[in-house]
């Protein structure tokens, strides 16, 4: 059976409390699950995986929804998936669209489950096609949009398993072997689960149990490797191409370091992080400079749970709290985030939803030629252009400091956004955060109105 170097633990039920800049918020499961997974497609949308609390790998094919930020959440399961299998991997590309990765619990073989409907159907994808080896293992499944997805396993006969879609689902493709970097011997990815996928743009990346690091620049269709020899890798996570950190686990699962790259992974520095950095779930904060977010045990003190943040890539970490077994952690941005835990019952606990902002610093788009806003500080008449090489639509939203949304706008393309106007002069005056979504990259401005 393939090891999965996490830290589970059996968690200890809390009650509808407050921690710090954390609201507890009920997943509505009529049992006691945990969460060891979550996805959030937008600020308001968000899905997230469950386990059975009391065995981490016991069948449970049950999830919950949220579509207003995690301030109320929907409970259900996967019906139509084998009653013995258990979850592997979540992708999630709006309130309707999902894809899941199980797994039986005999650990061999996987399925795919589609939704386009959010979650009231699923059917089952790549019958026949898909790790049909009695030793085949899936790690990890991503889609861009409805359309275009990939899935990644573990490998049988020295090649991993690697699968395309550019229809949905309805057909997969396995990519040629000579396409895909030989695996080494016992060699195994670690990816899905609590930490996601990492995926920058097109470009997607998984780790090995051997310390290798594969890399696609095409959405899974080629594959480089890199060897940096730091041992069981997981989680990666990638800020953009150049920019990631990973931790290493030793083989028996247990944390050994924290790194940093600044060059797409070519090289790895060794960051040693302050006390207070957690183990078991870590994610990075779109839109900010280099923010992190990490959740579990303490390293120096495993009977030590809660969560921090770091404001510089890792090398110190400031406390958001020491007093809850946080689970998985996902934030959308810098003031929309989440933590898993294990719900008392349906209407008590089990999400943990941030409600503050977890980054002391934006990403200035400043001198981005394709962004501009101005004047600002200013008065709440605020003027800005976005020009962009492609033609899809433009979703602008401002959100003040509490991360709540107080102007959204649709744009069907660049054409409408060469000189528009925002104005928030009815508005209080203060900070507030600027962001736009198109196509997959994202800009986030400070706004502040005097």
């Amino acid at each position: 059976m393939k090891k999965i170097p996490l830290v589970f633990w059996i968690i200890s039920l809390t009650t509808g409390r407050s921690f710090a800049q954390w609201e507890s918020e009920a997943t509505g499961f009529s049992v006691q699950r945990g969460i060891n997974q979550i996805v959030s497609p937008s600020a308001n949308v968000v899905w997230a995986t469950a386990y059975n609390s009391f065995a981490l790998f016991l069948p449970c094919r049950d999830y919950c929804k949220s579509t207003d930020g995690g301030l109320t959440w929907s409970a259900s399961t996967i019906n139509s998936s084998s009653s013995s299998s258990f979850w592997i991997c979540l992708t999630a590309t709006d309130e309707n669209n999902a894809a899941a990765l199980l797994i039986e619990n005999s650990f061999s073989g996987g399925t795919v489950w589609r939704t386009s409907d959010g979650g009231t159907t699923w059917s089952q994808q790549g019958t026949g096609v898909m790790f049909t080896s009695n030793t085949s293992f899936p790690d990890m499944i991503h889609f861009w949009d409805a359309d275009t997805g990939v899935v990644i396993g573990d490998p049988v006969n020295g090649e991993f398993e690697i699968y395309t879609t550019t229809d949905g689902g309805t057909n997969w493709t396995p990519v040629d072997n000579s396409n895909v970097p030989d695996a080494l011997p016992d060699e195994a990815g670690t990816a899905g689960f609590s930490e996601g996928v990492p995926v920058y743009q097109d470009v997607i990346w998984f780790g090995t149990s051997s310390g290798r690091i594969f890399k696609s620049a095409d959405r899974g269709n080629t594959w480089t490797v890199q060897e940096p020899g730091l041992g069981v890798i997981y989680p990666l996570i990638f800020k953009d191409e150049n920019n990631g950190w990973l931790e290493t686990y030793d083989a028996d699962g247990y944390f050994m370091d924290l790194y940093r790259t600044t060059d797409g992974g070519a090289t790895w520095n060794n960051i040693t992080p302050s006390e207070n950095f957690y183990i078991n779930a870590m994610c990075y904060v779109p839109g900010t400079v280099n923010t992190l977010v990490s959740s579990g045990t303490r390293t120096d003190n495993l009977d030590v749970y809660g969560s921090s943040y770091s404001p510089d890539g890792g090398d110190t970490w400031i406390d958001i709290d020491d007093s809850v077994k946080h689970l998985a952690v996902d934030f959308f941005d810098a003031t929309n985030g989440w933590s898993g835990d294990v719900n008392v019952n349906s209407t008590t606990g089990g999400m943990w939803k941030y409600d503050g902002n977890v980054a002391t610093q934006v990403v200035n788009e400043s001198a981005d030629k394709s962004f501009r806003l101005y004047p600002n500080p200013g008065d709440g008449l605020f003027y800005f252009s976005y020009q962009t090489e492609n033609s899809k639509p433009i979703h602008l939203t401002i959100a003040n400091n509490l991360g709540e949304i107080v102007f959204d706008q649709n744009y069907a393309d660049k054409s409408q956004t060469w000189l528009r106007s925002i104005n928030l002069r009815h508005f209080a005056k203060g900070i507030y955060f600027l962001r736009i979504d198109n196509n997959g990259e994202r800009k986030i401005q400070k706004l502040v109105i005097e």
